[in-house]
C-alpha cells in the first residue's frame, strides 16, 4: 500500500509516515520513486512496540 493508503488506513499522519519510512521502523520498499508499505508485517511490528513510544518524547521539565 502506498504512503497515502497506509496513512489514511492507519489514522497517522503522512509526513510522520514518511518519517517512519526515513527512521526504517516501519517495513516497505521503494520501487522507482515511491514508497509501498507492508501493512501486516508493519502493523505487527508497530504492534510489538507501541507507536507512542516511537512518536512522542519525554516533555521538558520545566522549573
Amino acid at each position: 500500500m502506498t504512503i497515502n493508503e497506509f496513512a489514511e488506513a492507519t489514522g497517522i499522519h503522512y509526513a510522520t509516515v514518511r518519517k517512519l519510512i526515513k527512521e526504517e521502523i516501519i517495513y516497505y520498499f521503494k520501487l522507482g520513486n515511491r514508497y509501498y508499505i507492508n501493512y501486516p508485517k508493519t502493523m505487527e511490528h508497530l504492534y510489538s512496540s507501541p507507536l507512542s513510544d516511537i512518536l512522542w518524547t519525554k516533555p521538558k521539565n520545566k522549573a
